[in-house]
């Protein structure tokens, strides 16, 4: 009966990934043995990681009503959560954390996935931590709480400042914006060395990678002090660096934000990017290319935050920003959300 064929798996491994529970079921009840029989072939898989990797959640639940290993590892050293996590079965990885079984720590060998040198996976883990934690309705998933004790900030600090490819690292900072807005995720972020490591990233070649990074540098400069911080591990240089070389919108957003909030973290911050060689030209000459309405409205809030001293006032009329702003009023983009800012940086532009 457990006689293998060519691929080297018995009638009971059939019956786990195919989902024959009954079929197996009397295996099993015929030979219990059978329940940690491994394949022959280089994977060595039990009946348990099989029915995980096809992913059906009736077999997985008979095999373990069964008594079967849950802790079952391959020849590949993967065990349930990392084949869910590379199948991206995240039904079942939900599943698995409802059993709440000590044997399946679903956090802990996903986060010790994602840290993992192997950048397949850092992915698969990082992509099912995203989806895991993804916010429903705007609103904030609850589980942020659980993988946020079992340690994922300084694991995600560690994944972006590792050498695996900029576009492996994605998962890993989509999963943690997911839970930024929480203080105690952010003072995480910064204590674990990620601040300087996010803005290191600003220079990346993958442009989906910088807009994640500069929305992560804009999230953490609202508070003064990390924007303090920011500044010292020359968040400004970098940050104009993409206002000077990405005309991509989804990037720029972010990006002039960031210098907005570390422009209103106080005038000593303000006064440091007006005195930066060449960010004031920069910001201004966004304006040049800003066709959509939330670009410009993150540009006239950015004036606006810099145009409260007599230095940066005239640095940004000697940029020409005048007339960016009037055109901005005059072609009414966003009435109501536009107008207010724009009319304020004008006014703060000593535009009479």
């Amino acid at each position: 009966m457990n006689d293998t064929d060519e691929k080297g798996w018995s009638h009971i491994h059939h019956c786990a990934y195919r989902g024959y529970v009954k079929s197996l079921e009397r295996f099993v009840e015929g030979d219990p043995e059978s329940l940690e029989l491994q394949t022959t072939d280089d994977q060595a898989n039990t009946p348990f990681l099989l029915a995980v990797a096809s992913g059906n959640q009736d077999m997985v639940a008979c095999l373990i009503n069964l008594g079967a290993k849950v802790d079952a590892i391959n020849s590949q050293n993967h065990g349930a959560v990392e084949i869910c996590a590379l199948k991206h079965h995240i039904s079942l990885l939900r599943y698995f954390l409802s059993l709440a079984l000590d044997k399946l720590p679903v956090w802990k060998n996903l986060l010790k996935m994602l840290g993992s040198d192997m950048e397949e996976d850092a992915v698969a883990a990082g992509t099912c931590l995203k989806t895991l934690t993804d916010p429903t309705d705007g609103v904030i998933n609850s589980d942020w709480e659980p993988v946020y004790s079992h340690g994922i900030v300084p694991v995600i600090s560690k994944v972006v400042k590792s050498a695996i490819t900029d576009d492996c690292k994605v998962p890993a900072i989509q999963c943690l914006l997911n839970m930024l807005e929480r203080p105690e995720v952010q003072e995480q972020v910064v204590s674990s060395g990620g601040l300087p490591a996010f803005i290191k990233l600003l220079k990346s070649n993958n442009n989906f990678v910088v807009q994640l990074s500069a929305t992560v540098v804009k999230e953490l400069t609202k508070n003064r002090e990390y924007s303090e911080m920011a500044v010292q591990n020359s968040a400004i240089q970098s940050l104009q660096r993409v206002l000077q070389f990405v005309n991509d919108p989804e990037v720029l957003v972010p990006s002039v934000e960031a210098v907005t909030n570390i422009a209103s973290s106080g005038s000593k911050m303000a006064a440091t990017i007006g005195s930066t060689a060449g960010c004031i030209g920069a910001i201004v000459s966004v304006f040049n290319s800003a066709n959509t309405p939330n670009l410009l409205l993150a540009l006239t809030n950015a004036v606006a935050a810099l145009a409260g001293s007599r230095e940066n006032q005239t640095a940004l009329a000697n940029e020409g920003v005048t007339q960016h702003i009037f055109n901005v009023i005059l072609t009414q983009c966003l009435i109501g959300n536009i107008g207010t800012p724009a009319q304020t940086a004008t006014k703060q532009s000593n535009v009479p």
